[in-house]
């Protein structure tokens, strides 16, 4: 029974290792952009919850995509707790601490941290948020009284049928209710392109912001 149990681990084990391979090999064919205009503030990615089926790469080929356009961007882990509260605290730290510094980030947050976000949301919203940004099958929903303090813009990322692996991710991160998007997975360049022209607004209400200071 114990060898078993010990041959089942190590293939699990060892099928998540493959699939965190094969997504970090996939690559999105597309065309480099000229003339694009680029952002003041940097674009910081809050990663989704993430399991042994979907660690390496969580916002998989987004982030290096903008990166090759001329975007500086970064990507923020947040605690592995199943609290929405504890994860958002930790945001919100963090994000205070940016305010002292006087810097500022374009927030982007995906369906699995959307309680994180109307947390964030529910609280003193740090400086250090210049926009946030959701990227999800739907928008983001709003329950409060009052708008929130801050527009949340939401990119719309169609829903497709998620691969195997995908489905004990969600699984194991307790997801299977409201299942999410396959994020990043898809390969069609109209979902990226949607993307950065949105990012492209974001660039221009910064320069705007810029003069407005001068």
């Amino acid at each position: 029974m114990f060898w078993i149990f010990v041959l089942s681990l190590a293939t699990l084990l060892l099928l998540a290792f493959w699939t965190n391979r094969q997504r970090a090999k996939q690559k999105i064919n597309f065309e480099l952009k000229n003339n694009l205009l680029m952002t003041k503030h940097p674009l910081l990615f809050i990663n989704p919850r993430r399991s042994l089926f979907y660690w390496i790469y969580p916002w998989n080929q987004i982030p290096s995509y903008l990166t090759a356009h001329g975007y500086e961007t970064f990507e923020k882990n947040l605690p592995p707790t199943s609290s929405p509260k504890a994860r958002a605290q930790a945001l919100l730290n963090n994000l205070h601490e940016l305010s002292q510094e006087s810097l500022r980030f374009h927030l982007f947050f995906e369906h699995s941290q959307a309680e994180v976000l109307t947390e964030i949301l529910n609280s003193k919203v740090p400086e250090s948020i210049s926009s946030i940004t959701y990227v999800a099958p739907q928008e983001f929903e709003w329950t409060g009284l009052k708008s929130p303090p801050i527009p949340v813009h939401s990119i719309p990322l169609p829903a497709e049928k998620a691969p195997a692996f995908y489905a004990l991710h969600l699984w194991l991160t307790q997801q299977t209710k409201k299942a999410p998007a396959p994020l990043g997975l898809r390969t069609n360049p109209e979902d990226y392109n949607s993307l950065l022209h949105h990012i492209q607004t974001l660039a221009e209400k910064d320069f705007l912001e810029s003069s407005s200071n001068v």
